[in-house]
Parts: structure tokens; C-alpha cells; sequence
């Protein structure tokens, strides 16, 4: 993993993240070409949502993967 000086995740408002919050939750990973960067968790109990609005986005970046927590 890579870290980033103006990350992609920073660039959501407190809005647009409180949006995809739920109850479970979320890690989500950005893929630029071979690069990995890890979005960190996010609060949702539907994964998909999630890496549906972060693909829209950033989807001129890269490509957002996103799985459930098991807990």
C-alpha cells in the first residue's frame, strides 16, 4: 500500500461520506493501475452502494473494489 498526499478518499465532504454510512461495515480499496491504496472502512451495510457512489466519483482515477466486514 501507497499513501498519498491529497488522497482520493480525503476529497469527499463529510456529506457525501455520512451518505454511504449504514450500520456494518465497509473496506474499500482505490486500484490505480498496479497501485493499491486502501480508502479505509466505511460505515454501511450495503457494500455494493458504496462502491457504486466511490466509483462514480473516482472512476476517472481508478478502480474502486470494495468487500463487508466479517465481524
Amino acid at each position: 500500500m501507497k499513501a498519498m498526499k491529497n488522497f482520493a478518499a480525503q476529497q469527499l465532504t463529510k456529506k457525501q461520506m455520512n451518505e454511504v454510512k449504514g450500520g456494518a461495515k465497509v473496506s474499500c480499496d482505490l486500484m490505480i493501475g498496479e497501485d493499491i491504496y486502501n480508502l479505509g472502512e466505511i460505515e454501511s451495510s450495503d457494500y455494493r452502494e458504496v462502491q457504486q457512489r466511490l466509483q462514480e466519483e473516482y472512476g476517472d482515477i481508478g478502480i474502486i473494489e470494495c468487500q463487508p466486514w466479517l465481524l
